[in-house]
């Protein structure tokens, strides 16, 4: 008969405790929580802009007259914003980005039409978006196709493993900031 009591109770508890079936459901819904929201904060990351609409950028430096972004930063088609001081010290954005035709491109992050809102373009997929007006433009129109609230395209050349702008060609843009 006490084995029957104990039985009853052990029962008892796991029916109540949920048993272990019911913990391992948790277990795995728990771990499959917690993947989900660090995927979710990953993606935020990635594009993420501060309350300006601004993406946040990266500080970049020129030498010898150019600034050089590693290719490597760019394979995996997202677009790099870049800070850039100019040597009259006016403060620039530009992006750099391998376009989904493969091509490395590279422009100033502001437009002919929308420039006074300092709000430039943060990217969707393949397109950079314009912050204030909200158009979509295709990666591989960057710089190709220009004017109105295209990306104000900026030269650039691949030599090695970088893409290489020459400061010269951004120091005509600096009225877009």
């Amino acid at each position: 008969m006490a084995s029957s009591h104990r039985d009853t109770r052990v029962h008892k508890r796991e029916q109540f405790s949920g048993g272990p079936q019911k913990k391992n459901n948790r277990i795995i819904l728990i771990i499959a929580s917690v993947g989900l929201a660090l995927i979710g904060l990953l993606y935020l990351q990635s594009t993420s802009k501060s309350s300006t609409g601004k993406v946040h950028a990266s500080m970049v430096k020129a030498s010898g007259g150019f600034i050089a972004i590693p290719l490597a930063d760019l394979n995996n088609g997202l677009a790099k914003f870049l800070d850039y001081t100019t040597a009259n010290g006016k403060a620039i954005q530009l992006f750099a980005i391998k376009s989904s035709d493969g091509v490395y491109r590279a422009a100033a992050n502001a437009c002919d039409v929308c420039y006074r809102s300092k709000m430039g373009y943060h990217q969707e997929g393949d397109d950079m978006v314009c912050n204030k007006c909200g158009r979509h433009f295709p990666s591989k129109d960057v710089n190709v196709i220009t004017g109105g609230c295209n990306p104000d395209g900026v030269p650039a050349t691949v030599q090695g493993d970088k893409l290489v702008i020459a400061t010269a060609d951004l120091d005509p843009r600096t009225e877009l900031f």
